[in-house]
């Protein structure tokens, strides 16, 4: 080759090609921005969406060699909802119900046809008219009032027929305002206090980010990681056939509970009024958002037998707190005319599983039958 062609070749400077690349780059960002895109959209899940929300499961390698898989819960209600409500179009002839509540209604341990939700839709109810009741597991394993109410004001967009809450006491607990969900949501959070008036600690908030920054993909770049997580747990999950590993361990167990010997409630003790205590305010928020198509249910806890069972319901509440809280949520229910199921001691001991809350599957297909009998009567008053 001669040197006269050795000239002719075109020379690269890396300067512009740097500044090539950061202006593509930088117009990429502002048109993603500019669109609006959500880390939704690009949401890749198995056919059919998940029948509950998901929760990231990745294995995890110990200093002993031993491989366990943890569960990771994650806050974005856009992929949240992308993989479960947004893959079932709602049907011409469905009477959509959705329920909230926490890890009982997620279910632990369980598949997903065995949670409450799942044991209503195979009861093939029919309302009055002829619809198809079709109820959706929208648990999330926290126990927080201000959290459930985030879930519901998002899930009104979904066009739900009725709404159904199973809470317990710790649900309402004020420490319990500011879970990990509730701290990552800020601007969900902060709409849902302005428009119903709640106390909240905005300083506890993680600090929404900029409109603009937050809609490019540099700033959308935790999100998009999980999509990428969320995507790599789905396929662990298909080839382990299940969406909670747990199951194969805790399926079907029975962990005996011990009541407690003391009657304090979490350093409270009688004869303390808990309204201080407890963010009973969260309550009525909840018949607002739903414009009042809603069943407040106070879900089966586990009565443990023992020699404090004189002292305590359980492990987690004294006897006297927890028939306090039963008494003002049923009196806040008359007065506002709600429609209120006590469902506490409904379920026998030996029906729950590995906890307090956490139910055998018998003892779903019992409250899911309750259920069932009101959720009838709201759809044909």
């Amino acid at each position: 080759m001669s040197d006269s062609n050795k000239n002719d070749t075109p020379s690269i400077h890396p300067a512009r090609v740097a500044v090539k690349a950061l202006l593509l780059f930088l117009a990429f960002n502002l048109v993603y921005a500019a669109v609006r895109a959500s880390p939704g959209w690009f949401i890749v899940i198995r056919r059919g969406g998940y029948e509950r929300f998901p929760a990231l499961w990745l294995p995890d390698v110990h200093n002993d060699g031993s491989v366990s898989i943890g569960r990771e819960m994650f806050s974005n209600m856009d992929v949240l909802f992308a993989s479960h409500i947004l893959t079932r179009p709602k049907a011409a002839d469905e009477f959509r119900v959705f329920i909230f509540g926490d890890s009982s209604v997620w279910g632990t341990a369980l598949y997903p046809e065995q949670t409450v939700a799942g044991q209503i839709n195979q009861l093939d109810l029919r309302t009055c008219s002829g619809q198809r009741v079709v109820a959706y597991n929208l648990g999330y394993p926290s126990n927080s009032a201000t959290k459930d109410l985030l879930f519901m004001q998002r899930a009104q967009q979904y066009q739900p027929d009725l709404n159904v809450w199973l809470f317990s006491m710790l649900a309402f607990q004020r420490i319990r305002q500011d879970v990990p969900f509730v701290v990552d949501n800020p601007l969900a959070v902060q709409e849902l206090m302005t428009e119903y008036g709640l106390p909240h600690d905005a300083s506890k908030l993680s600090v929404p980010p900029d409109p603009l920054w937050g809609a490019t993909i540099a700033g959308q770049r935790r999100d998009l990681n999980l999509l990428v997580r969320l995507q790599a747990s789905t396929l662990l999950l298909g080839a382990l056939g299940m969406d909670d590993p747990r199951i194969v361990h805790e399926g079907g167990i029975h962990f005996q509970d011990t009541p407690k010997a003391s009657n304090d409630f979490f350093g409270i003790f009688p004869p303390a009024n808990l309204s201080g205590y407890l963010a009973y305010e969260t309550l009525p928020v909840a018949s607002a958002i739903t414009g009042g198509k809603i069943i407040y249910v106070g879900e089966p806890i586990e009565i443990s037998t023992g020699v404090f069972s004189d002292i305590s319901y359980n492990s987690f509440f004294p006897r006297w707190a927890y028939d306090q809280f039963r008494q003002v949520v049923s009196g806040m229910s008359a007065e506002g005319g709600w429609t209120y199921l006590d469902l506490w001691n409904i379920i026998p001991e030996q029906q729950f599983s590995t906890s307090i809350f956490h139910l055998l599957p018998e003892g779903e297909a019992a409250l899911a039958a309750r259920l069932s009998e009101t959720i009838l009567l709201s759809a044909c008053p």
